[in-house]
C-alpha cells in the first residue's frame, strides 16, 4: 500500500475570494501529516493563545479549509486534542494581507523528524 493518498480541500475560495477591502485579513488552512503525534493522531490549532481553536479535532491525513485570520505577526499553536494544555508545535510568522497560507505537520515523532511548515501560496 502506498503511503501517498489524495487529500481534497476546497480550493474554490481562491476563485472567489472575500477579502475585506482594507487588506487586513488573509486565508489560512491546515493539514495534519503526523501520524504519531498522540495515540489518536488528532490535533487542535490555535492562533496566538490556547483559548478557542481555529481548527479542532483534525485527525491524521485530514485538513481543514481556509478561514480568514487577521494580517500581522501571529503564532500558530498546535496541541493534542486529548491534552490541550501541552503545546506540541508552535511557529511564529508574519501573515500578509490578501494572501493564502497552508500550515502542515510533517514527519513522525518516532523518527524525530516531525515539524510544522507554513507556506504562502
Amino acid at each position: 500500500m502506498s503511503k501517498f493518498q489524495p487529500l481534497f480541500l476546497n480550493e474554490s475560495l481562491k476563485r472567489f475570494p472575500h477579502f475585506p477591502a482594507a487588506g487586513d485579513s488573509c486565508y489560512f488552512r491546515f493539514i495534519n501529516g503526523v501520524s504519531d503525534v498522540n495515540p489518536q493522531a488528532v490535533v487542535n490549532v490555535y492562533l496566538d493563545t490556547i483559548i478557542h481553536p481555529i481548527f479542532s479535532s483534525v485527525p491524521f491525513r485530514q485538513g481543514r479549509n481556509y478561514v480568514l485570520i487577521p494580517t500581522g505577526q501571529h503564532t500558530i499553536i498546535i496541541t493534542s486534542e486529548a491534552d490541550t494544555a501541552k503545546i506540541l508545535y508552535q511557529r511564529a510568522q508574519y501573515f500578509s494581507g490578501w494572501e493564502y497560507y497552508t500550515a502542515r505537520l510533517n514527519g513522525t515523532v518516532s523518527g524525530a523528524n516531525d515539524t510544522i511548515s507554513i507556506d504562502e501560496e
